[in-house]
């Protein structure tokens, strides 16, 4: 399945953008320019389809409603949207924010397969029967906190008892996006011992790595294999990944060549820690998986192996950057400008942009993508 196309619509800084998803997207922009407001709509989608609303306040750092709304106007919807394709057809899965509630809706090829709505007002939920019939859905519902009102819901798309003459569109879309993941790892949270008995997720921050490495050694070790082997090649010196059981916690560690004891998380430098991240989350995620920043912490040498190694992901990837370093192994299609304009965030596709011939003439002669941007070739300085 592949998510062709990502709209929003009066979100923080987003006034109205639509952004074609291809293999690979590397957002690139100054400071402030509002592409961390990207990721922080993919996590929206992701939060509500995987745990409902409660903790999206949280995730975006506001505590009212109009604080996510563009120019913090309080009487107006934000709107989320993916496009994709699943088995040919043209699916679409929308995410509408007003001030008192919030609304859901799947469809398919304009034909309404799933709606729901938690507002204030009350509970609504219908979904598409095999047989065509719009039905309602039972199941459970409970009041939630909605930024800082309680509104009734019921359980997340992810967690929902969809009964046996549910359309298999809106399964394919519960699957599929209950895998999209975010990530800005830092290297602190990664160090943490986890519990045994947590489940094997990686955080947005890196937490629980140790946990999904002991889960995947444990129940998957051809991946977990191939992790350790990816890290190896980047960084010779390392022979062995521990996921080490402490008592009823797990730590990481490694061993190093000519050091006979394990190099506990804070022997561990903060590159290995994040690379170890950056590969464990590129080989386990399935559909869509975000990246802040990957270059920091990380040599510029090994940028080059991170960028191929994104590329042969099971899953679509967006990344955003500030380092030339990275631009310079990526392709002239796989960028994306942020810019912001009047307090709005724009988004052009560099092959897309005026400035192009001049970027290709100057590849041409020898120049990299990087240094084309560094230099001010085009936008996004």
């Amino acid at each position: 399945m592949l998510i062709n196309k990502l709209t929003i619509k009066n979100f923080l800084s987003l006034r109205n953008i639509s952004l074609k998803l291809g293999k690979l997207n590397v957002l690139v922009g100054p400071n402030a320019s509002g592409k961390s407001n990207i990721v922080k709509a993919l996590r929206t989608i992701s939060t509500i389809i995987k745990n409902g609303p409660a903790n999206i306040a949280n995730i975006l750092g506001v505590k009212n409603f109009k604080e996510i709304t563009f120019q913090m106007k309080e009487n107006i919807t934000a709107y989320l949207s993916l496009n994709m394709n699943i088995n040919g057809k043209k699916i679409s899965y929308n995410l509408e924010f007003m001030r008192d509630g919030y609304k859901e809706t799947i469809t398919a090829e304009k034909e309404l397969l799933f709606t729901r709505s938690s507002t204030m007002q009350g509970y609504s939920c219908r979904y598409k029967t095999t047989d065509g019939k719009l039905k309602p859905a039972s199941h459970p519902i409970s009041t939630q906190r909605y930024f800082n009102i309680h509104i009734p819901t019921g359980v997340s798309l992810h967690k929902f008892p969809f009964p046996p003459d549910t359309r298999e569109e809106i399964l394919e879309v519960k699957k599929a996006l209950s895998l999209i993941n975010s990530y800005s790892f830092e290297p602190s949270k990664i160090r943490f011992a986890a519990p045994v008995t947590q489940p094997p997720l990686l955080g947005y921050d890196g937490g629980g790595l140790p946990r999904v490495l002991l889960h995947l050694y444990l129940e998957n070790r051809k991946a977990f294999g191939e992790i350790e082997s990816i890290l190896k090649s980047l960084i010779p010196r390392i022979e062995e990944v521990v996921p080490h059981i402490e008592g009823t916690e797990v730590i990481l560690a490694v061993r190093e060549k000519d050091i006979e004891d394990l190099l506990s998380p804070y022997l561990i430098s903060d590159g290995t820690l994040r690379l170890l991240a950056f590969i464990t989350a590129t080989l386990t995620s399935k559909t869509l998986v975000t990246f802040e920043e990957p270059e920091n912490c990380i040599h510029p040498h090994l940028l080059q192996s991170l960028i191929d190694m994104l590329r042969k992901a099971p899953s679509q990837v967006l990344l955003t950057t500030h380092s030339p370093y990275l631009l310079d192994h990526v392709e002239p299609e796989e960028v994306v400008v942020v810019e912001k304009i009047n307090n709005e965030t724009k988004l052009t596709k560099l092959l897309e942009r005026k400035e192009i011939e001049t970027v290709k003439k100057f590849l041409e002669e020898g120049g990299t993508l990087g240094e084309a941007w560094y230099s001010g070739l085009f936008a996004g300085v």
